[in-house]
């Protein structure tokens, strides 16, 4: 087989992704803060923060989908739309992020 010779003696193996909604964004330039995400649910409330990198450029924060109810107690996000806020300086983005039931 024209192949073998590329067979390796090694199975190929690499983390797992991380858990929950990778969040990207663009910085023109660098921000002069770090900039500030928060993720809402549909009456508004805040249910995660988290601080971005202040890099000009793409740059990339992880939710792990944990969301605080009322009472300050943490538990799995439901599914649903949720809100994510991006405060960067004086600038204030928005954008939607659907969290989605899934069974095994």
């Amino acid at each position: 087989d024209m192949f073998d010779a590329f067979a390796g003696s090694r199975r190929y193996t690499a983390p797992n992704p991380p858990f929950g909604a990778t969040l990207s964004y663009y910085l023109r330039t660098s921000s002069a803060s770090d900039p500030n995400i928060q993720i809402l649910d549909v009456l508004g409330n805040v249910v995660a923060e988290m601080r971005g990198s202040r890099n000009e450029g793409i740059n990339f924060v992880q939710w792990d989908l944990m969301a605080r109810d009322t009472s300050g107690r943490r538990a799995l996000a439901n599914a649903g739309t949720y809100l994510v806020k991006l405060t960067a300086g004086e600038i204030t983005e928005t954008t939607t992020l659907k969290v989605i039931d899934w069974q095994r």
